[in-house]
């Protein structure tokens, strides 16, 4: 019968040191920190997202919380208008190319369809 002691039933693991906190400061000095994180940042945020009166984030003038009690959460909510605009826009600013979603940022059936209604490649 072999034991833990018995070093031919010993199974060897790599040693891995412990990495010493970072002297960086979290977070790091290159992440801005909104001075107003209710902010809705366009960057992220579909175009026709913003904050009723109540403070409460809507999308495409829904209430999220509304869309939340009909469809339930966890979901992704897209704004099809703004999609719609954003590829517009693509398809002037890259006129004379082809121009294509990224199916891999995220794709279902209603995606594709707007994709090839805006002449856009997938």
């Amino acid at each position: 019968m072999s034991t833990a002691t018995d070093p031919d039933s010993a199974v060897a693991f790599p040693s891995h040191p412990i990495p010493s906190p970072s002297s960086q400061a979290i977070p790091p000095a290159w992440l801005d920190r909104p001075e107003d994180f209710s902010e809705i940042d366009s960057a992220i945020f579909s175009q026709g997202a913003a904050r009723d009166g109540d403070g409460v984030l809507t999308i495409a003038g829904r209430r999220t919380t509304d869309l939340v009690e009909q469809w339930g959460s966890p979901a992704l909510f897209l704004d099809e208008a703004d999609f719609r605009q954003r590829a517009e826009a693509f398809r002037t600013a890259f006129a004379g190319w082809s121009i294509s979603y990224a199916g891999k940022a995220f794709l279902c059936g209603g995606m594709a369809r707007w994709a090839e209604q805006e002449g856009l490649g997938l």
